[in-house]
């Protein structure tokens, strides 16, 4: 899909007014504006047990890489207003949960500052000239990016690469295909591999009705990440695309990374205020 350079308009449509953002710390990434589901699987045998086994045991490997991360690049956000292309730095841990963001104008000028720390959440308007602050949940990411986000899914956007969803049954209906099933027997996430390289190209988590499209994939030391993440909400219809210039991986990260700076003349207003 071609994304054009820019469009001008808001930056994501919501409740709250679009925002305007900039970074103090050097981080770096994050989504973009996407479309492919997995429309069905690609013809050919299935993956054999063995096969699949290898496969999960490689994803998950990789989660087990990565305990923090900082990255910057481009961000694509489309909605049913147009598309809007800002610059990114992001930081990012594990355990504890801590992600920062930084969105920016093209020219430098901030939009939006996004704060993930165990369960909390700030959110810096440069435009609406205020601080949000409230308890982290999907929903109330939403009101600044498109469509709900649970943490496992910002993590797998942002890092690159995406984890494998608990699961109590798995199946492989075609070729490069992996389908995991929770405790009801309900599906809870598809994996396409790419054909030769074997890397998680394609992810679908039908309880979140996200589609995720991995591409161009790097390796820095024995760590794969896609240089391209695609996020395709298909609930809302808001998609976005992440172009990572470089990342950085398993670097300690200050705590003062993780806080937010309240600017002379903002107001502070709560999440949970509508």
């Amino acid at each position: 899909m071609e994304y054009r350079r820019r469009i001008p308009l808001p930056l994501w449509s919501s409740p709250l007014k679009a925002v305007s953002g900039l970074l103090p710390i050097a981080f770096l990434i994050m989504f973009l504006a996407g479309c492919a589901a997995l429309k069905g699987p690609p013809a050919g045998p299935p993956m054999g047990e063995r096969q699949v086994e290898e496969a999960l045991s490689r994803l998950q490997g990789q989660e087990g890489k990565v305990s923090s991360f900082y990255t910057r690049g481009n961000l694509f956000m489309r909605n049913w207003y147009g598309e809007e292309q800002s610059g990114i730095v992001i930081a990012g841990s594990k355990d504890p949960f801590r992600i920062k963001i930084e969105v920016t104008h093209g020219w430098g000028q901030p939009i939006l500052h996004i704060l993930i720390d165990q369960g909390k959440l700030e959110v810096l308007s440069f435009q609406d000239s205020t601080l949000y602050v409230g308890d982290f949940t999907p929903e109330a990411l939403s009101r600044f990016l498109p469509g709900p986000l649970s943490p496992d899914l910002i993590w797998s956007a942002l890092r690159g690469y995406p984890t494998v969803s608990p699961h109590s049954k798995v199946l492989s209906p075609g070729p490069q295909r992996i389908d995991l099933y929770g405790a009801g027997n309900e599906k809870v996430e598809t994996i396409q591999l790419g054909p030769e390289t074997l890397h998680p190209e394609r992810v679908l988590l039908p309880p979140q009705q996200v589609a995720l499209m991995f591409s161009d994939f790097v390796e820095s030391d024995g760590i794969f990440y896609a240089r391209e993440v695609e996020v395709d909400h298909r609930k809302s219809r808001g998609k976005l695309l992440l172009k990572n210039e470089k990342m950085v991986f398993n670097r300690p990260v200050p705590d003062e990374v993780f806080t937010i700076d309240k600017p002379p003349g903002f107001t502070v207003s709560s999440l949970e205020e509508k």
